[in-house]
């Protein structure tokens, strides 16, 4: 089974509502893009035009080996500027102007997500699972478990603990030497291990296309601590080692909750197991549907019940028991306590069988992933 092959496989649209006003000062736009992340776009429209960073809304991050269509919204620009970016298309992003309103885009703001998938190299056991009437029918009536997908993981894939442990322990050389080496490979990672410490023979061999790493190494050189050459990665970059480890936890929440109290199927995510309920009654769909499990922070409250007594448990098991969740001296990033749905439900859900592939297209909540829901799909083969 393959995902994602071609960008065009993973098409993504949100689904919002804007209220438009002619006077407003916010320009909004629909920004269609191709195999880039968000902020890779975001950074490409800033150079192009000449635009801050802080003056660009969007909702959500979106994938990036995808085709994607979100709303983006843009502060105060000039006539000049607009009708530039009425015409702006490239290779890998478009634009397409709606109109201008009174409130910038923020982070959250859609309502729901749009997904087209195709899905290739299916297996004989995989097409008669994906095209199980009674598989199908489960998914729409109850749902899925509302796991964090890949996406969300980024920052951890090639890492061996997360950054945000680090950062809670106050450790900023190894939380960026973990942000350092995650994301290098072969030789260089190898050069920059073996020299950790030699910056000045660092910074000679980092290219010159490495321009946020000569950053860090040059502040290093200079006699910067390692929390300021921490700060040099964008906030928002930073505040996403905080989003992957509260995921990671949330997830394990989750996976105790439902094989403490379902018949369940297991499947892989990265180097951890989730699993996805099975057999289960209406009256206890109901009860499973109310279940909120909280993102751990600082404005956490934990009662008596059975969730809360799950999170404690997995606090302890990461060693964070008794541990103030916020990260010492700097705190312009911070863990953000929220309450999540432990279930979600597609709507319209659709699939089309052909000789070894398939189509897959839904709705799902803001907030949800579509790689989840395809998991749920194929789990247990």
């Amino acid at each position: 089974m393959k995902i994602k092959a071609k960008p065009e496989d993973f098409i993504v649209k949100e689904i919002t509502r804007l209220k438009l006003s002619s006077n407003g000062k916010y320009f909004y736009f629909i920004l269609k893009k191709r195999n880039l992340t968000t902020l890779d776009a975001i950074s490409i429209l800033c150079r192009e035009f000449r635009i801050k960073k802080k003056n660009i809304g969007f909702s959500g991050l979106k994938d990036k080996r995808a085709v994607t269509e979100q709303y983006i919204s843009i502060f105060n620009i000039d006539k000049k500027t607009l009708n530039a970016l009425k015409n702006f298309k490239t290779k890998n992003i478009e634009l397409k102007y709606i109109g201008r309103g009174n409130a910038p885009i923020e982070i959250g703001s859609h309502e729901k997500n749009y997904f087209e998938i195709k899905i290739r190299s299916l297996s004989r056991k995989e097409i008669r699972k994906i095209e199980d009437e009674n598989n199908i029918n489960f998914i729409k009536k109850y749902g899925f478990a509302n796991y964090y997908g890949e996406q969300r993981f980024g920052s951890v894939k090639h890492a061996k603990e997360f950054i945000a442990k680090h950062l809670l322990r106050g450790d900023f050389e190894s939380a960026l030497k973990e942000y350092i080496l995650s994301s290098k490979k072969g030789e260089l990672k190898r050069f920059i291990e073996e020299n950790w410490g030699d910056w000045k023979k660092i910074l000679l061999k980092i290219p010159a296309k490495m321009e946020l790493e000569k950053k860090i190494f040059k502040k290093l050189y200079m006699g910067a601590s390692f929390l300021e050459a921490f700060r040099t990665i964008d906030k928002e970059i930073r505040a996403i080692f905080l989003f992957a480890y509260q995921s990671y936890i949330w997830n394990k929440c989750l996976y105790y909750y439902i094989t403490e109290n379902y018949e369940y199927c297991e499947t892989d995510l990265l180097r951890w197991k989730i699993a996805f309920y099975r057999n289960i009654d209406d009256s206890d769909f109901e009860k499973l549907r109310e279940i909120k499990i909280p993102l751990i922070g600082r404005k956490m409250e934990l009662g008596r019940d059975e969730v809360s007594n799950i999170v404690r448990r997995v606090l302890r098991e990461e060693g964070l028991d008794g541990v103030k969740l916020r990260i010492k001296k700097m705190t312009e990033i911070f863990f953000k306590s929220e309450l999540r749905d432990a279930v979600a439900i597609p709507e319209k859900l659709n699939v089309k069988i052909f000789k070894n592939s398939a189509k897959v297209s839904f709705i799902i909540p803001r907030g949800s992933y579509a790689t989840i829901l395809l998991k749920a799909l194929f789990c247990g083969i």
